[in-house]
């Protein structure tokens, strides 16, 4: 893709008074590759989209967004800001944040479509969930220093340097960007702490083939995390090169996390399958977990709660809109399971999440309550249902049963003592 229609996918309108802008036809929605509205136009007769803003046109007309388009697109809408002055419309360039054209970001847009082209009958499940192997390169990209590194594109006379911007030590490799860059090895570090990964001596050049020879001693467990955590690595320097997406190690830690979930590693080195427990005799324990997809802004909670047999007392899914992110999505987890909890709990409740900042926020005693932090794969019920919710665009609370997606997971996760 070259020329006038690779800048075509990256033009977006920029909404001032909406007067210019044509609803159903133009891309003004700023997420991900989708910049038009995905809903039906059915019989609706509006078409500029100063026509969805409210009698002052200062803000949008809720209702209507919530009436003419689906949960998505009208979650999208809602989160674009308008000028506190009245202002034209204008088109700027989507992939950069200031709006201005750059080469090395349509490089990279090109990179990207092209890949999306080569992976489009593997990369979307039926359920529109992205496939996990959709995300995580299979290494030989990295192996033939195929990526868009700044060294690649100094070869190609794109970049003025070869240098890494972020620690401006050596040139961006993409061993460098995904291995020995302090960005990439912060997170290394830190993902340490949740995963069971090759000893850090084992990270190092060894020559072209270096990741092959790394993965080659990795058990099966740790070659998929491996790889999982140098794509991350990889898409954090580029958040933080562009200036655009993620940019933390502790939001980085939780996408990992959450992506992890997807490829079923219950075991880590140590052998032992990790799973759900019981709460002590005479307690109740509340699973939650939240789901959000960036790309289309969708998000939803899912709840469990138990008893120490592992009875279910109720469970529950709950769609949210206007979310603005993941961790936002784990908090109204919590929220709701609290809530839940203190309606239908007949005692003290131990409440479980896998997002350790929230449970780093509200861990704090309070009479016979308690917040812990769990793993991903102890939380699978409460992480199925939220999906559920995201995926249907519903809500529900089952007293005393659950929906046939999650009877599964509550009997296989259950490591009740025996008697």
């Amino acid at each position: 893709m070259y020329g006038l229609e690779l800048l075509k996918k990256g033009i977006i309108w920029r909404i001032g008074s909406g007067s210019q802008v044509r609803i159903w036809r133009d891309p003004w929605i700023p997420r991900g590759r989708s910049l038009r509205v995905t809903s039906r136009q059915g019989r609706c007769r509006l078409r500029w989209v100063s026509e969805l803003l409210d009698i002052d046109g200062k803000d949008w007309d809720f209702d209507k967004l919530a009436r003419l388009f689906n949960p998505a697109d009208a979650d999208a809408i809602a989160k674009i800001k308008l000028p506190a002055r009245v202002s034209e419309d204008f088109l700027a360039w989507h992939p950069e944040k200031t709006g201005l054209f750059s080469v090395s970001s349509a490089y990279n847009l090109g990179l990207s479509l092209q890949n999306d082209q080569t992976q489009e009958a593997s990369s979307e499940a039926a359920d529109g969930e992205r496939k996990i192997w959709g995300l995580v390169w299979n290494g030989l990209k990295l192996c033939r220093e195929a990526l868009p590194t700044r060294r690649a594109k100094f070869i190609r006379k794109m970049e003025t340097s070869a240098l890494c911007t972020l620690c401006d030590r050596e040139a961006e490799t993409g061993f460098h960007a995904t291995v020995a860059c302090p960005q990439a090895k912060c997170l290394r570090k830190a993902m340490r702490e949740h995963w069971h990964l090759p000893e850090e001596r084992l990270f190092e050049y060894t020559g072209p083939v270096w990741l092959l020879l790394l993965l080659d001693i990795c058990s099966e467990e740790q070659r998929d995390l491996v790889k999982l955590l140098l794509w991350k690595a990889w898409a954090v320097h580029n958040n933080i090169t562009h200036q655009s997406g993620p940019l933390s190690i502790l939001e980085s830690v939780h996408s990992l996390l959450a992506l992890q979930a997807p490829l079923s590693l219950s075991r880590f080195g140590d052998g032992q399958v990790s799973g759900w427990k019981p709460p002590p005799q005479g307690y109740y324990k509340v699973n939650v977990d939240g789901s959000y997809v960036a790309q289309i802004g969708e998000a939803g909670v899912g709840v469990i709660i138990r008893d120490s047999l592992g009875g279910v007392i109720l469970t529950a899914w709950r769609v949210v809109f206007r979310c603005s992110g993941a961790v936002e999505a784990e908090a109204r987890a919590c929220v709701e399971g609290l809530r839940l909890a203190a309606q239908w709990a007949q005692g003290p409740v131990i409440l479980e999440s896998d997002c350790a900042r929230i449970v780093g926020t509200l861990q704090k005693k309070e009479d016979s309550w308690s917040i812990v932090q769990v793993k991903r794969e102890c939380n699978s019920v409460a992480n199925n249902l939220a999906h559920l919710a995201r995926r249907n665009v519903h809500s529900a609370v089952w007293l005393g049963q659950a929906p046939a997606c999650a009877t599964v997971l509550i009997k296989s996760d259950c490591n009740l003592p025996s008697s």
